[in-house]
């Protein structure tokens, strides 16, 4: 099975942390992932296409912050599970109106990671179950 994993922002440091973790869990788990990062909140949602299993969302973006995307892209999918990042807590309680799955903040706990990681596979299996992306893809045309 191969999950298709987007990660918006991230400072080079949290992306190499978050790359290597999602790969070693795969590892571990037999998964393959393939991972696309972009700069920008609105590099995300102009490539959007549902062909996204899950969603790494960095809560500080060079443009727009990173809730305001999360709200934007809940108005066209509203499934994908979406983990926020951030360095601080802030942003924790408001990331239940977005319906994110999880919340990170760096520097982050390996081994909550992996709990990270258990519940966005489990939850794009049960969305991709329930509506495989070439239909969620054709539903957005």
């Amino acid at each position: 099975n191969m999950y298709n994993v987007a990660i918006i922002g991230a400072s080079e440091k949290d992306l190499n942390w978050l790359r290597d973790k999602i790969f070693c869990y795969g590892k571990e788990k037999n998964i393959d992932f393939c991972v696309t990062r972009y700069k920008s909140g609105k590099d995300f949602l102009t490539a959007y296409d549902y062909s996204v299993d899950m969603i790494f969302l960095d809560v500080k973006l060079p443009d727009l912050n990173g809730m305001e995307v999360a709200q934007k892209l809940r108005f066209v999918d509203y499934r994908v599970p979406v983990v926020l990042m951030d360095d601080s807590d802030e942003y924790v309680i408001e990331g239940y109106s977005v319906n994110a799955t999880d919340f990170i903040i760096f520097p982050a706990d390996k081994e909550c990671f992996k709990g990270t990681m258990s519940r966005l596979v489990s939850k794009a299996d049960e969305v991709n179950r329930s509506m495989p992306n070439r239909l969620r893809k054709i539903l957005i045309y």
